[in-house]
């Protein structure tokens, strides 16, 4: 229900930034509405409200002071906190906490912005002086300058937002620590929204700048021991430091949602539809309070959630607004790398229950849009081609770039239309590449496969062909780099000799390309399919493969070639009959 300007009444629990600019959007709509902002703690955040005016030959972005709410008539209330939710009948109740006071407040909205609470778990770890907790920017610019102070050997920071690697940045940066800087993760990636493969590619590249990082362990116990802090993970390993930093991560505080019957998600947030209500008509949820349905991707970044609040704001009164093709694409930079992420990545992608295939291009020498080099990797519907995530990490504008596909994903593009675009540099713009690429796929002139997939498949799978086939691996570039590395199991036919190779190869037998990234094995698929071979392009090629190998499936290999115990064979004798029994090559095996 809308209520125009007829004295609309809302409570906006929380006082973070997005809520604050949501409190700012209802009385600029309308002036004669009542807004109260219950806040826990002692202050609110106004990072986000930009100042309606600025000095002539300002150069750097003002933000307005707390007298601006004021001004618009906006209450805030410190040190309270609501207590339940009566959703049925609009009301809830609230704790004055400084004055130990309770009491009752009716609404027309109610809105749970991001009322979060801290979550450290109960390690034992306040009385030591070297463990420090960093909440915020601000605690983060202090911290770097105390540790510059300080001029410790080794600095551990501790946390699984991007908060953490932040610090580690800043550290760096100020050359504020002698030895190194190790970042502590108790999960497989530092930066959750990147997959698997992109987030190595992230780590590697970290470690590259001299930051360690330390992933799957969980902490147990945190002691003082002499000069130093002692981690205990559940392992039982120990990690030693100086000083030790925990980025506290925060999560939605939503028992009292639940409590009044209102729906939760799978992330523990609260259920939302496209206009950011929830399931409880007349309560609505925004930020990392709030977790949407099926078909919309909203991921936690300061710029979606501004959005989010102008759509609870324009929902309020009626005006046209929703969150349905939103990807909420965030991108940030961390020791001169920058990384852009759009739309789902996998693990979302397959609880949505999305078929989906999978591009990589990369570019070590690019020239467009101010990038130095860039790997780039985009998702899209097996089906239709519908391009539905993209991902990003290089050096320069990657954002830039990702804004393209985030564009695409939002007008429900497919990877033939990337293929159609008619841009300035058609055919070197990524847009194009992946159109290409993803559009031979689905044409089957070129079918892409995972490694995944190729690693999974077992001679009986009867998803591979309905008869039994035998399979073959193959690495179409020159020898000299098989020789250097090849994936176990792979036998070398460079593409320069496959045309003269091709009677060799029994009809039907499944064959999988891989190159260096791609760009050969698409070739040679092409080659293959064209004579009648069910021959498929294995995805990223080594490329992918390097960044996925520690989380492949470790199992015996069932393809022809080195070091793996076919049980059927993919050759044929000069003779052109079958090899008899079975045959194991040597690693330098080649046709």
């Amino acid at each position: 229900q809308g209520w125009g300007a007829s004295n609309m009444k809302a409570i906006i629990v929380g006082g973070a930034p997005y809520g604050i600019v949501l409190a700012c959007r209802i009385k600029e709509i309308d002036n004669t509405s009542t807004v109260l902002v219950i806040e826990r703690g002692s202050s609110i955040c106004l990072s986000m409200v930009p100042a309606s005016s600025r000095h002539q030959g300002d150069t750097e972005q003002t933000f307005v002071d707390e007298s601006y709410l004021q001004d618009l008539g906006i209450e805030i209330r410190r040190f309270s906190e609501i207590h339940s939710i009566e959703a049925e009948t609009k009301h809830v109740h609230l704790h004055d906490i400084a004055a130990n006071y309770s009491y009752t407040e009716n609404y027309d909205a109610l809105i749970l912005s991001s009322n979060i609470e801290a979550t450290d778990g109960n390690i034992a770890w306040h009385e030591i002086p070297r463990v420090f907790k960093c909440r915020t920017h601000d605690d983060l610019s202090s911290l770097v300058a105390q540790m510059q102070e300080q001029s410790p050997s080794k600095v551990i920071v501790m946390g699984e937002s991007l908060l953490s690697l932040q610090m580690a940045e800043g550290l760096c940066e100020a050359h504020a620590v002698k030895d190194q800087v190790e970042i502590l993760h108790s999960g497989s990636k530092v930066y959750g929204k990147l997959d698997t493969d992109m987030a190595e590619m992230l780590h590697n590249r970290i470690r590259q700048r001299g930051v360690g990082i330390t992933l799957k362990e969980t902490l147990c116990e945190i002691r003082e021991n002499m000069e130093q802090v002692e981690i205990v993970s559940e392992t039982g390993v120990i990690h030693r430091a100086d000083f030790v930093i925990l980025c506290i991560e925060y999560h939605p505080e939503t028992d009292l949602a639940r409590k009044a019957g209102i729906r939760i998600g799978q992330s523990g947030a609260v259920m939302v539809n496209d206009r950011m209500e929830s399931t409880q008509r007349g309560v609505w949820a925004m930020g990392r309070s709030a977790e949407t349905s099926v078909d919309i991707c909203i991921t936690p970044h300061e710029l979606a959630y501004l959005r989010q609040a102008h759509i609870i704001a324009d929902d309020l009164f009626h005006h046209e607004n929703t969150i349905t093709t939103s990807c909420m694409t965030e991108s940030f930079q961390i020791l001169g790398e920058a990384v852009a992420v759009t739309g789902f990545d996998e693990e979302e992608a397959r609880q949505k229950g999305i078929a989906y295939q999978k591009i990589y291009v990369t570019d070590s020498a690019c020239k467009f849009r101010n990038i130095t080099s860039y790997s780039l990797k985009v998702l899209f519907k097996e089906g239709d081609g519908t391009v539905i995530g993209a991902q990003c990490i290089g050096i320069g504008d990657v954002a830039g770039l990702l804004d393209t596909f985030t564009l695409a994903i939002q007008g429900h593009q497919t990877v033939f239309d990337l293929e159609s675009s008619e841009l300035c540099k058609a055919g070197e713009h990524p847009i194009n590449r992946v159109g290409a690429i993803g559009s031979d796929s689905l044409r089957m002139d070129c079918p892409l496969i995972s490694w995944e997939k190729v690693l999974n498949l077992d001679c009986a799978d009867k998803t591979r062909s309905k008869v039994t086939a035998d399979c073959i691996l193959i690495d179409v570039r020159e020898q000299e780099g098989y020789n250097q590395f090849h994936v176990p199991g792979s036998i070398n036919v460079p593409l320069s000799s496959l045309d003269a190779s091709l009677d060799h190869i029994k009809q039907k037998s499944l064959v999988y390309v891989y190159c260096e990234d791609s760009e050969l094995s698409c070739e040679a698929t092409w080659t293959l399919r064209s004579r009648n071979f069910n021959s498929f392009s294995v995805s990223g090629g080594l490329f992918s493969y390097h960044l996925l190998k520690d989380s492949l499936p470790h199992k015996d290999l069932i393809f022809f070639g080195c070091e793996c115990n076919c049980k059927g064979n993919s050759m044929k004798d000069e003779r052109g009959g079958d090899y008899a029994g079975e045959v194991t090559l040597k690693s330098e095996c080649r046709l």
